[in-house]
């Protein structure tokens, strides 16, 4: 993972971690605001190891997680690590919801999910 600022810092992170399970979620997010569900983590948070969300384009595209009131902007590549990192997001990660405010566009998101699978 890494950062370059134009005439500025680059930044390089990296480590690694065991994981039990993957999952590759690809969808489309259709414009005119509809809001999209995407059921991503049906484990307990203390489970997860990694998330990251992508777009091809992060105009307009916002979500909620589960059925908490907080909107987050998607306004480029999110990649969070530990689940101190994904807890931010709030107390359960297991629905994804998008909408997409574009009006002309539909948006094509990539979700990452990086867990633990063996019950401890």
């Amino acid at each position: 993972m890494g950062l370059a600022v134009a005439d500025g810092p680059n930044i390089e992170a990296s480590d690694h971690f065991d994981a039990e399970a993957f999952e590759k979620i690809e969808a489309e997010i259709p414009k005119n605001s509809v809001p999209t569900t995407l059921n991503v983590q049906p484990s307990l948070l203390t489970e997860l190891k990694a998330l990251i969300i992508i777009s091809d384009s992060y105009e307009d595209l916002t979500f909620t997680v589960d059925e908490a009131a907080t909107e987050f902007t998607l306004d480029g590549p999110l990649m969070l690590v530990g689940a101190g990192n994904i807890g931010m997001l709030g107390a359960t990660v297991n629905n994804l919801i998008f909408t997409n405010a574009n009006a002309t566009t539909a948006k094509n998101v990539t979700i990452l999910v990086v867990r633990d699978a063996i019950e401890a």
